[in-house]
């Protein structure tokens, strides 16, 4: 009798083991699902935060060839994030021409603060050649899903 139960402790405790191998496996695959998990939550987060902090310097160009005059040209660009700085060259046909363009720099208040003019010198046939510095609100750099207000050409 003592044998019989000795083997059927034996039986049991094998039966034991064998769950609790069992319930092991499978909660080792639980953590390694949940640690999957963790990790492609941590890589939204960090996209998510790169994405909101993220600057567009495409919009200031959009800017510029929206509010560009078509009698304007400009031959570089200058620009500095860090300082929300915009320094162009250019020339314009004119200086009613370049005196109107400013102004239309002026009233895109909302993405400009502030204009300086470097330089500026008349060239043959009353040609300007100019050199501008536009201090620009950081919201220009935002991503927004609309355009930016209509140009002055329209």
């Amino acid at each position: 009798m003592y044998a019989i139960l000795m083997v059927k402790v034996y039986l049991q405790n094998q039966a034991m083991s064998e769950l609790d191998s069992k319930i092991a496996m499978y909660g080792g695959q639980e953590r390694t699902y949940e640690t999957k998990v963790l990790d492609y939550k941590k890589k939204i987060d960090d996209y998510g935060a790169v994405i909101n902090n993220h600057q567009i310097s495409s919009n200031v160009f959009s800017f510029i060839e929206e509010r560009t005059l078509s009698n304007v040209w400009f031959s570089s660009f200058n620009m500095s994030q860090t300082t929300d700085e915009l320094k162009v060259s250019g020339e314009a046909e004119n200086m009613e021409i370049f005196s109107r363009q400013i102004q239309v720099f002026e009233r895109s208040q909302d993405y400009v603060k502030r204009i300086d003019v470097l330089d500026s010198q008349v060239e043959a046939p009353g040609k300007i050649k100019f050199i501008l510095s536009l201090s620009l609100h950081p919201n220009i750099f935002a991503y927004v899903e609309t355009s930016l207000p209509p140009s002055v050409n329209e």
